[in-house]
């Protein structure tokens, strides 16, 4: 495998990466809005094979692991080349810059929730779920209380990403590339003790889904490939990324058809398939990364599409809420109808982002510069 780096002046610039965030994008879109239990419109056409669509869209929801992965390649990948070049890690720039790239739609998005729980029906149960959102504290809200009834459930995954910018820059700050192996091992050997221990108990799928230490293995990961690669680009064929895109993919559907490792509308499998389920998911999202990392096929649209995909992750669901209450409902064995409406929800999507990155965004983007030692130039999901 032959590796090489790549620089634009003093910037990490990976716009493949931006292609790989479109990608997530559509994987989660698409958990969220095909039906993943019994519907009439897909026995009609799957017959005795529905149950493979149902678990292939269940594991489409994976997309929010490989962005879990992503981010945490980035960010590694960018803090480590800031102590390479100045020696050190500045943790106050690093909290700014997040500030500023996740703080300002992360709140927009929360904003808008409260409105629509309170013009929607005066759901005030809805309103106080949100309240934990905006403390990043999701996760204690949906075990609790399950998954609130409000189009902005999604950002949920914004909260796990929060608290792992609390532990990163530290680890590479005092320890480097030793510190981030040792944190990576002991988070493994924590979290799949903590696996077995929810196999035992029981919990339920929302409760594993949305718990930080569960997702933690997909943020892993991300590190351990980059620490792997060492700041390297791997130089692949064309035909082992699409084998390892297509392998991270079996990897997901088999966490979810043969071992359980999301058990929708089902019992806890129990330990042991929460284990080996996790490490498939997390292992199929460094996979794709691996896949697409140094790859040269970046359509401009795709790219554009992944540098707003913050936006569409955000909007995609009050979007698609709004387009399912407003249009005449398909009838259940018209599947073109149904895929009609999702096209137009996607349509709407873009362009609720485009708007959001152009007029929200990016002001707060351009004032992250001054704080930046090693600028990514890729102002997109969520780094």
């Amino acid at each position: 495998m032959h590796t090489s780096r790549h620089f634009i002046g003093d910037r990490y610039y990976r716009p493949e990466l931006n292609v790989l965030r479109c990608v997530a994008f559509l994987f989660v879109f698409l958990r969220h809005w095909l039906p993943a239990t019994s519907d009439a419109r897909v026995a009609a056409l799957f017959q005795q094979r529905a149950a493979f669509f149902y678990d292939a869209v269940i594991s489409s929801g994976f997309g929010v692991n490989l962005f879990f992965a992503l981010s945490a390649f980035l960010i590694c990948e960018l803090l480590l080349r800031e102590k390479q070049s100045t020696k050190a890690v500045a943790a106050k720039d690093f909290y700014i810059r997040r500030i500023l790239r996740i703080w300002p739609l992360y709140y927009t998005g929360l904003t808008v929730g409260v409105l629509y729980a309170l013009l929607r029906n005066g759901d005030r149960s809805s309103v106080r779920s949100l309240g934990w959102f905006a403390i990043f504290l999701s996760s204690v809200e949906i075990v609790r209380n399950g998954w609130p009834d409000n189009p902005m459930y999604p950002l949920w995954s914004i909260s796990i990403e929060e608290q792992f910018y609390l532990i990163v820059p530290w680890l590479v700050k005092f320890g480097g590339r030793r510190l981030l192996y040792a944190g990576s091992a002991f988070v493994l050997i924590l979290s799949n003790l903590y696996l077995f221990y929810l196999g035992r108990v029981g919990v339920t799928d929302s409760r594993l889904a949305t718990d930080p230490l569960v997702q933690s293995e997909s943020f892993v990961a991300g590190i351990l490939l980059c620490l792997m690669l060492g700041g390297r680009i791997p130089k692949l064929p064309a035909w082992l990324r699409v084998l390892l895109f297509a392998a991270g993919l079996a990897c997901w559907f088999c966490a979810v058809h043969w071992i359980h490792g999301r058990f929708v509308e089902e019992t806890n499998p129990g330990s042991w398939f929460l284990i080996f389920g996790n490490a498939l998911v997390a292992s199929g999202a460094a996979m794709m990364l691996l896949a697409f990392l140094g790859a040269s096929l970046t359509p401009g649209w795709a790219v554009y599409l992944g540098k707003i995909s913050y936006g569409m992750y955000v909007f995609h669901a009050l979007v698609s809420t709004m387009v399912l209450n407003s249009l005449p409902p398909a009838e259940s064995h018209r599947a073109l109808q149904y895929l009609v409406k999702m096209g137009i929800a996607i349509g709407l999507t873009v362009l609720a982002a485009a708007i959001s990155y152009r007029y929200l965004e990016s002001p707060f983007l351009r004032m992250k510069t001054k704080y930046t030692e090693v600028a990514s130039a890729q102002t997109g999901f969520r780094r």
